[in-house]
């Protein structure tokens, strides 16, 4: 069994950037100021549910998707309170797959080819989100090419992680430059954080 350190009632892994992980909810406010519709919210990457709680207290559903089986067990135990919390035990990306995880950083896991972890398209899952947050350690353009028909029928707030440095991992391209070729404008930085809405 894995030890963990509670902050303010969530539960994270004991490491020394624990609290680090807290403080970054700050950022999450940033991007629910641009929502203007509180219907329905994706977490993807949602890791240990910090995020995802606090989303659950402003939308009237909330579908979150974490594939690392030890950051699941916290957000499982972190949001076990509300009852408009959908958890997949998922990584979201541009084909319904297998994939597997490396990495030693419980918050920065990544995907790589091969594992029994299940990848979902988000256009696979008759979803009608009003607010997308992508922190995918990498993997957002894959995340966003399945998601294209959602994105583009809904038209959601997306708060997407933008760090160049892990697309070279999957030689895999901006994920702004295409999120802006479908319509959507970016509107400011939330940390390491990129906010966008539809034009």
């Amino acid at each position: 069994m894995f030890e963990v350190i509670t902050i303010e009632g969530i539960q994270y892994p004991n490491h020394s950037d624990a609290q680090r992980w807290y403080d970054q909810l700050q950022y999450l406010k940033i991007g629910l100021s641009y929502v203007k519709n509180f219907d329905l919210a994706i977490d993807g990457g949602a890791f240990v549910g910090a995020w995802t709680r606090e989303m659950a207290k402003r939308f009237k559903k909330v579908v979150a998707f974490e594939p690392d089986p030890q950051n699941f067990e916290l957000l499982k135990r972190n949001t076990k309170e509300f009852d408009n919390v959908f958890l997949h035990n998922a990584a979201l990306g541009d084909q319904n797959t297998k994939i597997g995880l490396d990495g030693k950083v419980p918050c920065s896991r990544y995907i790589i080819p091969e594992g029994e972890i299940q990848m979902l398209r988000l256009d696979s899952l008759n979803l009608a989100p009003t607010f997308v947050k992508f922190d995918l350690e990498g993997t957002e353009i894959f995340a966003l090419r399945g998601a294209e028909q959602t994105l583009k029928a809904y038209k959601p707030v997306v708060q997407m992680e933008y760090k160049d440095r892990v697309w070279d991992r999957y030689n895999s391209g901006d994920p702004e430059r295409l999120l802006k070729s479908w319509g959507w404008k970016f509107q400011e930085k939330a940390h390491v954080d990129r906010i966008y809405t539809w034009t």
